[in-house]
């Protein structure tokens, strides 16, 4: 038996509302977006495992850095193998600290259905069991901590229409970070990328989520050796609808 942790940093939208599965999508903004004049900057959107959990002579991803703990996701459809845990578990700083889209921007339509945004999507996950929460930033960022019970080593499979699946494997009880983070240190309002991603030529929102995290509530804590990477309220994910 083992567990998988995985940390959502950065630009993640998750569809689905109380108790239900979620699925996350990682938004391709490897060019940047203009959002009505706003300009969003490049992320990159990767994997990053923690030392000591990759399985390297069973991995086949190719790695983007010299430890090999990095690994890019460029449309991918993510799965992951061995899961033996309940339904999903929604806790409640999920709920009460992750930024509502329908709540940021009214203007957003109603019942978009994530699938049709996966093929524009750097990656994209559905989870369906396992406990997911939420930690705040001391600046403000919200990032989601998922935990699934395994049954020993994980395998991620990265698939795409057309090409190799990609595979990576995982020691029991690893963790790693989703990370779809800006390319250079820069903070500016990354958060109204959700808005055009969504709706391209509806929403005309550009605010901050600051409905949602103000308060002293720092929700769950992140994994060690984890660290809060992303700084500002701006780099938050975020929940439709």
């Amino acid at each position: 038996m083992g567990t998988l942790q995985i940390i959502f940093f950065g630009l993640c939208a998750f569809f689905g509302s109380e108790q239900q599965p979620r699925t996350v999508i990682v938004f391709d903004v490897s060019k940047g977006e203009n959002v009505h004049g706003h300009q969003v900057q490049e992320h990159a959107a990767f994997i990053y495992v923690h030392p000591g959990g990759v399985v390297k002579d069973e991995t086949d991803w190719p790695c983007r850095d010299q430890a090999c703990r990095e690994f890019e996701l460029d449309n991918r459809t993510l799965t992951i193998s061995t899961i033996t845990d309940a339904p999903l578990d929604v806790k409640g700083s999920y709920q009460h600290l992750v930024p509502h889209l329908e709540t940021e921007c009214p203007e957003l339509p109603k019942g978009v259905d994530p699938k049709t945004l996966i093929p524009a999507a750097a990656a994209n996950i559905v989870l369906t069991h396992g406990k997911l929460c939420a930690h705040k930033a001391k600046a403000g960022a919200v990032s989601s901590v998922y935990k699934v019970t395994t049954s020993g080593q994980t395998t991620i499979r990265g698939t795409r229409h057309d090409y190799a699946d990609r595979v990576l494997v995982l020691e029991p009880n690893a963790i790693i970070e989703i990370r779809n983070e800006p390319v250079k240190p820069e903070i500016g309002n990354h958060f109204i990328a959700y808005y055009k991603k969504i709706a391209p030529n509806d929403a005309c929102c550009t605010n901050l989520p600051f409905r949602k995290v103000k308060d002293d509530y720092n929700g769950c804590d992140l994994p060690k050796p984890a660290e809060e990477r992303v700084s500002t309220v701006a780099c938050s994910n975020s929940n439709y609808p």
